[in-house]
């Protein structure tokens, strides 16, 4: 049998407007730490489960968030739904996750839920009238934000193949992505533009699924070496990329890092297990779900608030894949 908030106000011999309050976090200054924590220790102990529904008719909150992905399959996603999913569930909020891919015209204004949070991923053209934080990278600057900058980590990347030392260092990434204004191109450009030495660019087909983009990876590099030879190093867009490019690598007998050194992006749990752990530049991901967590509590509570921003730095961790 369903417990109920006056199951809970009998054992506790407490008044039904008390526990209610309480239960449903609507403040009251009348009722003590003491009192608030008697309810919510006996709650868990018989097991009651609010009801949303009556909740949100009562509150007019549904104490529901929802996260916006553009490619839930990307290792970095489940992280992110990982980190989030316990901030959420710590602050007795629920989490839906929805995958709005290239589907700017999908259901979001329609979801019953108090906030958003987008990571890595454009936000539809229809208005929403919820609060919104942004996370990742390349966060639109008019919203609160936490985004994570990977030029500086691309910088020292490249700065350490090219005193390796590599004069032919070569950029795996896709051609509508190699832009100005993307941080991996930029610090890839400004890097080889420093120290005299020419681009040399690997363009694969582009693909949103990490799983594509590892197959894809394997058999653009295998392509390129067998009509360019083999670079000395090759920096890669990110680790499903890497990983790809590390295989075709070894199956026409390279060594890495003997023969070319490589480098990833994102900072994968996978890259740590290849024969050579794979370099890479590491994203703060659970920082910035913390973080973006916050900014999104703070607005649901206040939406005065002025406009919430930070900015974390990512760091590269240099492994044998790279190493001379």
């Amino acid at each position: 049998m369903r417990v109920t908030i006056k199951d809970i106000a009998i054992r506790s011999n407490l008044s039904h407007t008390t526990v209610s309050r309480v239960l449903n976090r609507r403040g009251d200054a009348f009722i003590s730490e003491s009192t608030r924590q008697r309810i919510l220790t006996l709650a868990r102990e018989m097991g009651y489960q609010p009801n949303t529904i009556a909740r949100a008719l009562v509150t007019g909150r549904s104490n529901t968030i929802a996260l916006a992905i553009s490619a839930v399959v990307h290792p970095l996603a489940a992280e992110a739904i990982y980190f989030l999913m316990n901030e959420a569930k710590s602050h007795q909020y629920e989490m839906v996750v929805t995958n709005i891919a290239d589907d700017r015209d999908g259901p979001l204004t329609q979801l019953p839920v108090d906030g958003f949070l987008f990571f890595n991923s454009t936000l539809p053209e229809a208005q929403i009238d919820k609060p919104i934080v942004t996370i990742g990278t390349g966060c639109p600057r008019e919203f609160d934000h936490v985004e994570v900058d990977l030029f500086e980590g691309a910088v020292h990347a490249m700065r350490h193949l090219i005193e390796r030392p590599c004069k032919r260092v070569a950029f795996l990434s896709m051609a509508e992505l190699t832009v100005p204004g993307d941080p991996r191109t930029d610090a890839y450009k400004q890097s080889m533009a420093e120290a005299g030495l020419p681009e040399e660019h690997i363009l694969q087909p582009h693909s949103a699924l990490p799983n594509v983009q590892s197959a894809d990876a394997f058999t653009t590099v295998l392509q390129y070496v067998e009509q360019n030879g083999f670079p000395e190093a090759i920096f890669c867009r990110n680790d499903q990329m890497a990983l790809g490019a590390y295989r075709a690598l070894r199956s026409h007998g390279c060594r890495v890092p003997e023969d070319v050194a490589l480098v990833g992006c994102d900072g994968i749990d996978a890259a740590k297990y290849l024969d050579s752990p794979l370099t890479t530049i590491q994203q703060p991901i659970e920082e910035m779900c913390k973080i973006g967590w916050e900014f999104l509590k703070r607005r649901m509570d206040d939406p005065s608030l002025p406009l919430q921003a930070t900015v974390l730095q990512s760091k590269l961790n240099i492994r044998k894949s790279s190493l001379k």
